[in-house]
């Protein structure tokens, strides 16, 4: 059995998530805003402890809070190598309990169907379908347009969840993020930072709204800074997870509903994954 974390994770620089997924705040509390979520198996690096807490930054970057009771040390995290994704799966546990793998979670095949978890714990997938192989990722889930917008409308009715990344909840930024990782294309946490990752769309303006599908656009309705990215469709389509929808749907920008004049006014620059787009 792998061990828990505990004063330990002061000895080391990294951690792998050992729960199924770990709520990170904004500071070490538990009524502290969640912020983003770090999924079952995705390795953190060790900041600081406060207490029974730790402050990490996942691998996209982005710090946060999580209880060290979420974490394993890292030697035991390195003896425990994932082997295969999780596209969003109830389990069964050793004890007959149900519980649901979230879209992004790692874990390593065992014999048959069967899963181990970075607590040790062996699980059953009700569908062995729904876990990848690292090896097929690739094939399955190709970096070009088409593919991308196939996996983004797979989560539309996904609700909208404040700092959540999964396909049980997420953000705008969650969302995207989830999304084009499973395809290879890594972004950071945010949507301001998103919108500097990638390269502009040439001749973009938004005037025109034209853009090819996978294109991510990016709001500040606020006139404050960007706050709201979403994904084109193609044309003036986009599918996104909105706060004013409550969940991810489709929409578009040439419609004349509150939220799409809002949408429109609001258009800060819009980028295009040059790795997805020329495959």
């Amino acid at each position: 059995m792998v061990e828990q974390a505990g004063s330990h994770l002061a000895e080391t620089d990294w951690a792998s998530i050992r729960v199924l997924w770990a709520p990170a705040r904004a500071a070490a509390d538990h009524r502290s805003e969640m912020v983003t979520q770090w999924l079952c198996g995705e390795r953190v690096r060790i900041l600081e402890r406060q207490g029974a807490w730790i402050h990490a930054a996942g691998e996209d970057g982005y710090a946060a809070w999580i209880p060290g009771s979420a974490a394993i040390k890292a030697d035991a995290a390195d003896s425990w190598l994932a082997d295969a994704w999780s596209l969003g799966v109830s389990i069964l546990g050793p004890d007959g309990a149900r519980r649901y793998l979230p879209w992004g979670a790692r874990v390593q095949r065992e014999e048959g169907t069967l899963l181990v978890l970075p607590s040790g714990t062996i699980v059953q997938p009700e569908d062995p379908a729904a876990i990848v192989p690292v090896e097929e990722l690739a094939d399955r889930f190709p970096p070009d347009p088409a593919s991308i917008i196939e996996s983004a409308r797979g989560w539309k009715g996904v609700p909208y969840l404040w700092g959540g990344r999964t396909n049980t909840g997420c953000d705008c930024s969650g969302f995207v993020q989830a999304i084009l990782a499973v395809h290879a294309v890594a972004l950071p946490r945010d949507s301001d930072q998103q919108a500097k990752a990638e390269s502009p769309v040439s001749g973009f303006s938004a005037s025109s709204l034209e853009l090819a599908p996978a294109d991510l656009i990016f709001f500040a309705p606020e006139g404050k800074g960007i706050t709201h990215v979403a994904m084109s469709t193609g044309g003036t389509g986009i599918i996104h997870c909105s706060a004013g929808r409550a969940m991810v749907m489709e929409d578009d920008l040439s419609a004349e509903g509150e939220l799409e004049r809002t949408l429109r006014e609001s258009i800060v620059t819009a980028t295009r994954s040059e790795p997805a787009l020329s495959a």
